[in-house]
């Protein structure tokens, strides 16, 4: 069975959870951007895209939900949902899960010497079909 993600801009809801940045310290207590996923249903799919990442820098993204947005509580979606990076990537990762509450962010743990990556983090779900 194959899935197809046709029709993305009328079918899904979502958005960036962290902006395309240089992350040179963590975004670790709450995300910069909360996504609404009140008219979505079923799993959502975190896309993390890093771009250059400096020497001796690693880290964690971790997705996080929120009954209340920004001005809310943040606790951890599930359990091996993280993302771990370190100098070696340049790439884009992929996790899916289940959330629990309406929204949802991202946070990011840097570590190492020269703190800077380049990261984005986009959240998408499908639409209510009623």
């Amino acid at each position: 069975m194959a899935t197809f993600l046709g029709d993305i801009t009328n079918n899904y809801v979502g958005g960036l959870t962290l902006a395309p940045a240089v992350i040179t310290a963590d975004v670790a207590t709450d995300p910069s951007i909360s996504v609404d996923m009140a008219n979505g249903e079923g799993l959502v799919t975190m896309i993390a895209m890093l771009g250059v990442v400096h020497a001796a820098t690693t880290g964690v993204i971790t997705p996080v939900e929120s009954t209340t947005g920004l001005t809310g509580t943040w606790t951890t979606i599930g359990s091996g949902n993280t993302i771990s990076f370190d100098t070696t990537d340049a790439t884009q990762y992929f996790k899916t899960f289940q959330r629990t509450k309406r929204y949802v962010g991202a946070l990011v743990d840097v570590s190492g010497g020269t703190l800077s990556a380049g990261i984005a983090v986009l959240m998408l779900e499908q639409k209510k079909l009623c």
